[in-house]
Protein backbone atom coordinates (compact mmCIF):
# COMPACT_ATOMS: atom_id res chain seq x y z
CA UNK A 1 0.00 0.00 0.00
CA UNK A 2 2.94 2.54 0.95
CA UNK A 3 3.88 1.92 -2.97
CA UNK A 4 0.38 2.72 -4.26
CA UNK A 5 0.36 5.98 -1.95
CA UNK A 6 4.03 7.25 -3.35
CA UNK A 7 3.22 6.81 -6.72
CA UNK A 8 -0.11 8.86 -5.94
CA UNK A 9 1.79 11.48 -3.89
CA UNK A 10 4.31 11.71 -7.50
CA UNK A 11 1.02 12.68 -9.47
CA UNK A 12 0.20 15.37 -6.73
CA UNK A 13 3.27 16.58 -6.98
CA UNK A 14 3.90 16.63 -10.81
CA UNK A 15 0.73 18.63 -10.63
CA UNK A 16 1.78 21.20 -7.82
CA UNK A 17 5.21 21.59 -10.00
CA UNK A 18 3.31 22.05 -13.17
CA UNK A 19 1.21 24.70 -11.35
CA UNK A 20 4.17 26.11 -10.01
CA UNK A 21 6.60 26.45 -13.41
CA UNK A 22 8.81 23.52 -11.69
CA UNK A 23 9.38 25.54 -8.78
CA UNK A 24 9.67 23.14 -5.68
CA UNK A 25 7.68 24.86 -2.37
CA UNK A 26 6.20 23.71 1.00
CA UNK A 27 4.44 20.52 0.24
CA UNK A 28 6.62 19.88 -2.96
CA UNK A 29 9.75 19.48 -1.06
CA UNK A 30 8.16 17.32 1.83
CA UNK A 31 6.95 14.99 -1.08
CA UNK A 32 10.30 14.81 -2.19
CA UNK A 33 11.90 13.69 1.48
CA UNK A 34 9.06 10.86 1.07
CA UNK A 35 10.10 9.99 -2.11
CA UNK A 36 13.68 9.90 -1.47
CA UNK A 37 12.56 7.35 2.04
CA UNK A 38 10.71 5.50 -0.66
CA UNK A 39 13.89 4.70 -2.69
CA UNK A 40 15.81 3.19 0.08
CA UNK A 41 12.98 1.15 0.93
CA UNK A 42 13.14 0.06 -2.56
CA UNK A 43 16.68 -0.45 -2.64
CA UNK A 44 16.25 -2.66 0.29
CA UNK A 45 13.11 -4.26 -1.13
CA UNK A 46 15.25 -5.10 -4.42
CA UNK A 47 17.74 -6.74 -2.93
CA UNK A 48 15.79 -8.68 -0.50
CA UNK A 49 12.25 -9.66 -2.46
CA UNK A 50 12.13 -13.02 -3.88
CA UNK A 51 9.06 -12.07 -6.02
CA UNK A 52 10.35 -10.75 -9.57
CA UNK A 53 7.24 -8.70 -9.87
CA UNK A 54 8.40 -6.63 -6.65
CA UNK A 55 12.02 -6.56 -7.44
CA UNK A 56 10.99 -5.35 -10.92
CA UNK A 57 9.07 -2.04 -9.92
CA UNK A 58 11.34 -1.82 -7.04
CA UNK A 59 14.48 -1.49 -9.84
CA UNK A 60 12.13 0.96 -11.20
CA UNK A 61 11.62 3.45 -8.60
CA UNK A 62 15.02 3.43 -7.94
CA UNK A 63 16.39 3.65 -11.48
CA UNK A 64 13.78 6.67 -11.97
CA UNK A 65 14.75 8.37 -8.69
CA UNK A 66 18.54 7.78 -9.73
CA UNK A 67 17.97 9.53 -13.08
CA UNK A 68 16.24 11.77 -11.17
CA UNK A 69 19.20 12.70 -8.91
CA UNK A 70 21.81 12.63 -12.15
CA UNK A 71 19.74 15.41 -13.97
CA UNK A 72 19.59 17.33 -11.01
CA UNK A 73 23.20 17.86 -10.59
CA UNK A 74 23.75 18.48 -14.55
CA UNK A 75 21.23 21.68 -14.15
CA UNK A 76 22.17 22.30 -10.97
CA UNK A 77 19.02 21.76 -8.72
CA UNK A 78 18.94 23.90 -5.90
CA UNK A 79 15.94 25.81 -4.69
CA UNK A 80 15.73 28.34 -7.32
CA UNK A 81 16.43 26.04 -10.31
CA UNK A 82 13.56 25.15 -11.62
CA UNK A 83 12.34 21.36 -12.71
CA UNK A 84 12.04 21.05 -16.47
CA UNK A 85 8.70 20.69 -17.41
CA UNK A 86 9.63 17.45 -19.39
CA UNK A 87 10.53 16.05 -16.44
CA UNK A 88 7.62 16.88 -14.80
CA UNK A 89 5.39 15.46 -16.86
CA UNK A 90 7.42 12.30 -16.92
CA UNK A 91 7.26 12.56 -13.07
CA UNK A 92 3.59 12.17 -13.00
CA UNK A 93 3.54 9.59 -15.66
CA UNK A 94 6.08 7.56 -13.55
CA UNK A 95 4.09 8.39 -10.78
CA UNK A 96 0.74 6.74 -12.21
CA UNK A 97 2.59 3.67 -13.97
CA UNK A 98 4.29 2.79 -10.71
CA UNK A 99 0.64 3.15 -8.95
CA UNK A 100 -0.99 0.71 -11.03
CA UNK A 101 1.58 -1.70 -11.05
CA UNK A 102 2.08 -1.63 -7.79
CA UNK A 103 -1.65 -1.78 -7.20
CA UNK A 104 -1.63 -5.01 -9.98
CA UNK A 105 1.18 -6.61 -7.42
CA UNK A 106 -0.66 -6.02 -4.21
CA UNK A 107 -3.78 -7.51 -6.27
CA UNK A 108 -2.24 -10.34 -7.90
CA UNK A 109 -0.76 -11.46 -4.58
CA UNK A 110 -3.70 -11.32 -2.45
CA UNK A 111 -5.08 -13.25 -5.20
CA UNK A 112 -2.70 -15.97 -5.17
CA UNK A 113 -2.59 -16.17 -1.49
CA UNK A 114 -6.36 -16.47 -1.75
CA UNK A 115 -7.28 -13.69 -0.13
CA UNK A 116 -8.89 -12.32 -2.75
Amino acid sequence: MGAIATGLMQVIDAGILFKNDGTAVGISLALAVVEFLWAIVSAFVLIQAKHRGARFVALCFVAYNVFGWILGAFIGAGETTPVPTWFVVVGGAFGMAYSIASAFLARSGARSQGAV
